[in-house]
């Protein structure tokens, strides 16, 4: 299998040129998804990956908006939402 592998600071694409489809997917992840992200890596073309812990809300906009993605799927482990990534949801959740 040939992988090609593109990094950028919190980001990291890879391509799969034995795949015969043009299938394109964006996981927004933490360490969490990595075995689900090598799976999908056999039967999806490309899969971008975007950790928010090391992208701003910026990039992860220019990454969106400049990309036909057939599917964006976010999966973070549970324990990510006790944390400071998400404090507004937490503050309103306990309100």
């Amino acid at each position: 299998m040939l992988l090609i592998m593109k990094w950028i600071i919190g980001y990291l694409r890879t391509v799969n040129n034995l795949i015969d489809n043009d299938l394109k997917i964006l996981v927004i992840k933490d360490s969490y998804a990595l075995p689900v992200v090598a799976f999908l890596s056999t039967c999806i073309k490309t899969v971008d990956m975007v950790d928010l812990r090391d992208t701003p809300k910026a990039d992860l906009s220019i990454i969106l908006n400049h990309n036909q993605y057939d599917m964006v799927i976010m999966m973070y482990n549970t324990e990510v939402f006790n944390d400071v990534m998400f404090p507004e949801q937490l503050t309103h959740i306990s309100d």
